[in-house]
């Protein structure tokens, strides 16, 4: 089967693109500006996600592109969309796990937009749509707050997380690229799927990949209360709310139609890149 992906070169396609390319199936790159190749499958994950962009140019990229895409994906009779969204699009409800049934409840302007593309997409006729939601992606070539994390770690100095014990669901590259091509495939009526291979607390988190590193976790403890306001302070609150709130994601619709996690390296290899 040949499958579409935008976004080949980032870092979520670029390792779709590869796992792919270890299956019977094939992966063709689809590039801004050019036709839409020939294909069964078209996985869209081509996006912004720049915290600093500007609503304007959010919707542009992740709502606007993406619909423009899906008409052409129409007109050409690609069977099936699988769209690469975010968590971030139920992220405001308190009540947890987060589950794929919730009511949108973006806590950011990219949720926002992630939400509105969702909106559309499931409006359409003509093709079949399937919609990923990943948490927190890890694994080597991250970028964003996880690698600056790693980063922090590779310094060997000590870092004030001891007393953070949240539980924050996240996936690997692995893994993730694992559902996607799943969902390429899936004999499913469900629309819209989570995906996690665990939950980590800030504190576990910095232990394992400094254990990675060959490295003693080397922790002191502030309050949370304290780290919070600083962040806060520093005009960092998007920052605060990803080291030290919980996240959980539920992926019971996803589990239930076949797929399973089966790799546990990429923290370790995401460690040992930061280190190296």
């Amino acid at each position: 089967m040949k499958i579409g992906v935008t976004g080949s070169s980032g870092f979520m396609g670029s390792h779709l693109c590869d796992f792919i390319s270890g299956t019977e199936d094939t992966a063709v790159a689809v590039t801004r500006g050019s036709p839409l190749p020939e294909c069964e499958t078209l996985v869209h994950i081509a996006g912004l996600a720049h915290q600093r962009a500007s609503r304007a140019a959010l919707m542009k990229a992740n709502f606007d592109f993406t619909l423009r895409l899906a008409d052409e994906a129409r007109r050409l009779s690609v069977r099936r969309l699988v769209f690469v969204s975010s968590i971030n699009v139920v992220a405001g409800h308190k009540r947890q796990p987060l589950t794929s049934k919730m009511t949108y409840s973006p806590t950011t302007d990219y949720g926002e937009s992630k939400a509105a593309a969702e909106r559309a997409l499931l409006g359409l006729s003509g093709i079949e749509v399937v919609i990923l939601r990943p948490p927190l992606v890890y694994g080597p070539g991250a970028k964003g707050s996880l690698a600056t994390l790693m980063r922090a770690c590779a310094t060997g100095a000590p870092l004030p997380f001891s007393l953070i014990e949240n539980q924050r669901s996240m996936v690997g590259i692995t893994n993730v690229c694992s559902a996607i091509h799943f969902l390429c495939m899936a004999h499913t009526r469900q629309k819209i799927f989570h995906v996690k291979d665990a939950e980590y607390s800030l504190s576990g988190l910095i232990a394992e990949c400094r254990e990675a590193m060959d490295m003693p976790p080397r922790m002191f403890g502030v309050p949370t209360t304290i780290l919070r306001s600083c962040l806060h302070a520093l005009k960092k609150s998007d920052l605060a709310s990803q080291l030290l709130d919980d996240l959980v994601v539920e992926d019971t619709p996803l589990r239930e139609v076949g797929w399973q996690p089966t790799y546990a390296g990429d923290m370790k290899e995401m460690g040992r890149e930061a280190f190296f």
